[in-house]
């Protein structure tokens, strides 16, 4: 695709970060909701209404829910390590893709949002390496640290 045309849809790498459980497949009009288990380690590039490609077809995120978050039907409590996420199949999605014949139980290839996984990357670095002196990880904490001591009263503006 050259850079300077249009186009529409998602970016697509083609790697593979990891592999879901399908967990539920139910019929909806003409469109089929299919619900996921991931390892939650994968959760944090997820973007509600982002995307996700499931053995290269990228879909959009249509529910994201972690055991720490929601009370979920879907959990395996023997596994709180997992979250769920969900996607909807339109009918011309279902005749060209492989997910759609997948079923309960079967696995998928997982690529998570390039963009999520951007964003996580940057904050992480900030986060885990920006403990410098003075470094923008410590004005955070001390203007949070600040505000929350004057808040409770134990030290005057």
């Amino acid at each position: 695709m050259a850079g300077h045309g249009r186009f529409g849809g998602h970016f697509v790498q083609g790697h593979v970060d990891t592999t879901a459980k399908i967990v539920s497949k139910v019929p909806d009009g003409d469109s089929i909701r299919m619900l996921f288990s991931l390892p939650l380690e994968f959760f944090t590039p997820m973007i509600p209404k982002g995307y996700v490609a499931l053995d290269g077809t990228s879909l959009t995120l249509t529910h994201l829910s972690t055991p720490r978050t929601a009370a979920d039907a879907h959990f395996d409590p023997s596994d709180p390590h997992r979250g769920v996420f969900g996607v909807m199949l339109i009918a011309h999605t279902q005749s060209r893709t492989v997910v759609a014949a997948k079923e309960v139980g079967d696995t998928v290839n997982v690529e998570c949002d390039i963009v999520g996984k951007g964003v996580e990357s940057v904050v992480r670095n900030v986060l885990e390496g920006g403990g410098e002196s003075g470094g923008a990880l410590e004005q955070m904490i001390e203007r949070v640290v600040g505000r929350v001591l004057v808040e409770k009263g134990l030290v005057k503006q």
